[in-house]
């Protein structure tokens, strides 16, 4: 799926921050917001992209090829 009309701009913002930090927590703060805000933008993401967006790994969390490709496409949807 591409990025359509069904996802707002905060939830491309949102994303973005999750695939720079690979953290929600991170992400959460760089948006200004509550972790369980963000946390619930990554549970919408996830739903919306049939993909889990962040997965945990050895190092901590990475995003999910898809994950950068639609973040990719978003950060050029918005520029």
């Amino acid at each position: 799926m591409t990025l359509n009309r069904r996802i707002n701009l905060q939830l491309l913002a949102h994303l973005d921050a999750l695939v720079t930090e690979g953290h929600v927590t991170r992400a959460a703060e760089k948006m200004g917001i509550g972790q369980p805000a963000m946390s619930g933008s990554l549970a919408r993401l996830r739903t919306m992209f049939n993909d889990p967006i962040l997965v945990k790994t050895g190092n901590g969390m990475e995003p999910t090829p898809r994950a950068i490709a639609l973040a990719r496409q978003g950060n050029e949807a918005l520029t």
